[in-house]
Formats: C-alpha cells, structure tokens, sequence
C-alpha cells in the first residue's frame, strides 16, 4: 500500500462545504474565475473533483429542466466565493 498524502486529505475537507448551486471561485491556470458547483466535493479518478458549470450554463439548464454541461476541477483549487 502507498503512504498516504495527508496533505491532500486535509484541503478536500475544507471545501467539503460546496454544495450544487454554490457559486466557487476556481484556481486556473488563467487566474480565478467564478462559477457554479454542479456537486460538492466528489471522488474523481485519481483525486477528489467539483464539478462546476458556467453561470450561464447553469442558469439555461435549471430553465430547461437538465443538468448543466459541467466540468471536474481538482478540489484543492476550488473555494467557495464570498
């Protein structure tokens, strides 16, 4: 068994508070942007994700009944904004 990472353990907990609809601000290459979380924090492949969609997407998607088009972000980069 590999040794575990704690510091990966510790940061998914602090944004497990994101819930679906939060506004997040994400940590891209970029620069922040802002958008909405589609999950809280959830298991991806090899780390924990939120899913997040554009606030337009999320808007258009609510009015017609579906899931928004969303993205995974790596959890540690997500936050929620003020």
């Amino acid at each position: 068994m590999a040794p575990r990472n704690l510091d990966m353990e510790v940061q998914p907990q602090m944004s497990s508070a994101i819930q679906p609809g939060d506004r997040v601000t994400i940590e891209s290459a970029t620069g922040p942007v802002i958008k909405r979380a589609t999950t809280g924090v959830v298991s991806g492949e090899r780390f924990e994700v939120v899913w997040a969609a554009r606030e337009d997407e999320w808007e258009a998607a609510r009015a017609e009944g579906r899931d928004p088009v969303a993205v995974p972000w790596p959890a540690e980069d997500v936050t929620l904004s003020t």
